[in-house]
């Protein structure tokens, strides 16, 4: 079973099934060496353990074992058998460590030396291997070459060699997992192809905007910046999720920009776009209804509106309620055909609810009354056209029609100034291979 543990940029440690834990620093070399050069430095192997230990260090290939990031370590021969040699053309022949077991005290370290001489041919661009400190030797090689060992940890080590270096790579994908979401969140992939011969460590951000240009959020990528390498003629697989304190109004196409760096001093860059859609159902079901509620109600209070101003004047010029609903009728079809209407005949309805104090009544012994103008009207309604309250029953429709137009301006200034809002919190982590989430912190 190959067992290989990376905590942390610094240190690096494996434990076996007895409680056996050894912890190495560094846990990667990144170098750029001359072709004919030596270069020599120590791994600081530590002994966490109550009893004495006896290791191995064993130099082997490293690859990447598909688009996680997860490496395969191979061994670094010709052959196969007892007729197997050592391959003096990769990095991990070159590298030089001492043979057989070194031994360490409980609870002591151990400066393991290594050296790494680049031949004078090397081939320009990047090399790759690591060195597996364990308990034992690689006991053996599956039909794919990658190496089984019981219990180890690995110094992984990053060479350029200089020369003809080529550093070009591409975003490869870059997608949301749905197209449309019903809350303000989104899962992204990003796919980086390295089309180089040296290892490359795609650094930028993922930038979202609401569909009005308003940034909803920015996602780091390799904000450490230690690792998530993408080595040469191989494709790295990002996952990301992103989730904003979303107001009511948050819907429409939203679109997220990746803008990646690379090379040496990411000097290079490559973007992509993908657009996505966000459409709260519910909220939008209820918008809706209430967009259709006000335009029926203002329908239906203009034409009642309509209608009992031309049933005032009628009753004003005199005409009989057989002959006011014909007129009626007739009044209303030819003002739809010629979309006019009389001023005066729309002003009837509210003139009705003044009184010119100025005009007196005379009574008269039939009980009804006689106003300045001439006209008469009924002593048992004069209560109804003179009370405030009887005017505001009697066009509760018309003001029940102003209410919700207020209230429609309202709504629509809330969502302006939510979809508008230069800045919210949001929530960013990166998706690791085995699903789990590891948030972004920002300073």
């Amino acid at each position: 079973m190959l067992v290989c543990i990376l905590l942390s940029p610094f240190s690096a440690s494996a434990a076996q099934g007895d409680g056996m834990s050894i912890t190495i620093t560094p846990p990667l070399f990144q170098l750029a060496l001359q072709p004919g050069e030596s270069w020599s430095s120590n791994v600081t192997v530590v002994n966490n353990n109550a009893y004495s230990l006896s290791l191995y260090a064993n130099p082997v290939l490293f690859r990447p074992s598909g688009e996680t990031g997860k490496p395969a370590f191979l061994v670094n021969t010709i052959g196969d058998g007892p007729m197997a040699t050592v391959d003096e053309s990769t990095l991990a022949g070159w590298i030089t460590v001492p043979e057989g077991a070194f031994a360490i005290q409980r609870e002591q370290t151990y400066s393991l030396p290594i050296t790494i001489h680049v031949p004078n041919d090397a081939t320009p661009g990047g090399h790759y291997a690591a060195i597996l400190i364990g308990n034992n030797a690689p006991e053996s090689v599956t039909q794919e070459g990658t190496v089984n060992v019981t219990s180890s940890v690995a110094v992984l080590i990053f060479l350029t060699v200089s020369g003809d270096v080529v550093e070009e790579g591409r975003v490869r994908e870059f997608s949301t997992e749905k197209t449309l979401y019903e809350t303000a969140e989104a899962h992204f992939t990003l796919r980086f192809e390295n089309q180089g011969n040296v290892h490359l460590l795609p650094q930028g951000n993922i930038v979202i905007y609401n569909m009005f240009g308003k940034e909803r959020g920015t996602i780091p990528i390799n904000l450490d910046g230690n690792y998530g390498n993408v080595l040469p003629e191989s494709i790295r697989n990002y996952s990301f999720s992103w989730k904003s304190d979303s107001g009511l109004w948050d819907i429409g196409r939203y679109k997220a920009i990746a803008t990646i760096g690379y090379g040496k001093n990411g000097k290079q860059s490559t973007y992509s776009v993908a657009y996505f859609y966000i459409l709260p159902i519910i909220p939008l079901l209820e918008v809706i209804g209430g967009a259709l509620f006000l335009i029926f109600l203002f329908t239906w209070s203009l034409k009642h509106y309509i209608r009992r101003a031309l049933s005032l004047e009628t009753k004003q010029m005199g005409i009989q309620p057989q002959e006011q609903l014909r007129e009626v009728r007739e009044k209303t079809k030819q003002q739809v055909q010629n979309s006019k209407v009389r001023i005066g005949a729309l002003v009837e309805p509210i003139r009705e609810g003044f009184v010119d104090l100025r005009s007196a009544s005379v009574g008269r012994h039939d009980g009804s009354s006689v106003v300045g103008s001439g006209a008469h009207v009924d002593a048992s309604s004069s209560h109804d056209v003179y009370s405030a309250s009887s005017f505001i029953k009697k066009y509760r429709l018309f003001f029940i029609f102003i209410i919700l137009l207020c209230i429609g301006w309202y709504a629509l200034t809330i969502y302006l100034r939510d979809v508008m809002t230069e800045e919210r919190a949001y929530d960013a982590s990166e998706v690791l291979p085995d699903g789990s989430h590891v948030p972004i912190y920002f300073d």
